[in-house]
């Protein structure tokens, strides 16, 4: 288990948009993580009437993000090219009361991309699915 100061270290993220608060297992194939980011009323991606699901994305990303500094993949850096099958079940990330579960899966992973599924869940409700691609610089 990796906690908040080990996770700043790895992400390509710095300070407040470090969304990631924890990543509870991982393997070759998978990462899971949890956050409360979401409910900060510092969280960077938020505004005023509040953090929209579709940011759910950005914390898909940021799992995948992990997951390949975590695996024998080094610090490639990538910009997301593709999000497909995204599904939004909530409108709001900010008014969910539970911790944030995010977990990323790898789909296809090679030298010039990589794509993952995402979830993201709080408790046994599903907020968000997607798949994201990543293309390496």
């Amino acid at each position: 288990m990796l906690q908040a100061d080990a996770i700043q270290r790895l992400a390509p993220h710095a300070e407040s948009m470090c969304l990631i608060e924890c990543v509870v297992t991982h393997d070759d194939a998978h990462i899971i993580c949890t956050s409360n980011s979401h409910r900060s009323e510092d969280n960077p991606l938020r505004r005023a009437d509040g953090l929209a699901a579709v940011h759910a994305i950005e914390y898909g990303a940021q799992a995948m993000a992990l997951h390949g500094r975590l695996t024998s993949h080094g610090s490639r850096l990538g910009v997301i090219v593709a999000a497909r099958e995204v599904r939004m079940r909530v409108n709001w990330l900010h008014d969910i009361g539970e911790q944030l579960q995010i977990t990323a899966t790898v789909l296809m992973d090679d030298s010039r991309a990589a794509a993952y599924r995402f979830s993201v869940q709080a408790g046994n409700r599903l907020l968000a699915t997607g798949r994201l691609t990543v293309a390496f610089l």
